[in-house]
């Protein structure tokens, strides 16, 4: 017997899962770190992964499905399908803003963010009820770079 699957579209509805999210808690726990650093200093390099018949991805939590990337995170040791998106990138940010809506402050996540990012990805979902990575995609890449080039010139 066959399982059927339920399908996303490929803007990536994950709509499924918001019912576990406790967003203002998450919030509680990013406003109390301290302002000066990254939200996140839990950053995974995921250069390790294999790249396994050229589905696997650079980031955690993301596989290519055809020509989408599709998004699956454990929670409470069981997996749990997030959506497809376009690209790699924003498949990243999918993960990783349920990973920091569920494990708060151990979440492993692809990408640092600072505060505000993280206060406006909560406020963009609680107004759209999903995550849209493709607004934060800039910002965090642009975020993430300028890190790694002061990280850089340290040394």
């Amino acid at each position: 017997m066959k399982r059927s699957r339920s399908s996303r579209n490929v803007e990536g509805s994950n709509k499924v899962i918001s019912s576990h999210l406790d967003l203002d808690e998450m919030l509680k726990i990013f406003q109390k770190r301290s302002l000066d650093s990254k939200t996140t200093g839990n950053k995974k390099s995921s250069k390790n992964y294999k790249k396994v018949q050229g589905r696997a991805s650079q980031f955690k939590g993301v596989s290519k499905n055809g020509n989408n990337w599709q998004v699956l995170i454990n929670i409470n040791y069981e997996k749990k399908y997030i959506g497809t998106f376009k690209t790699e990138t924003q498949a990243a940010l999918a993960y990783d803003f349920y990973a920091l809506a569920f494990h708060k402050t151990n979440a492993r996540t692809n990408f640092s963010y600072d505060q505000k990012i993280v206060e406006d990805m909560v406020s963009s979902y609680s107004t759209n009820l999903e995550f849209i990575p493709e607004e934060f995609e800039s910002r965090v890449i642009s975020l993430n770079s300028n890190s790694q080039s002061a990280s850089s010139s340290k040394d």
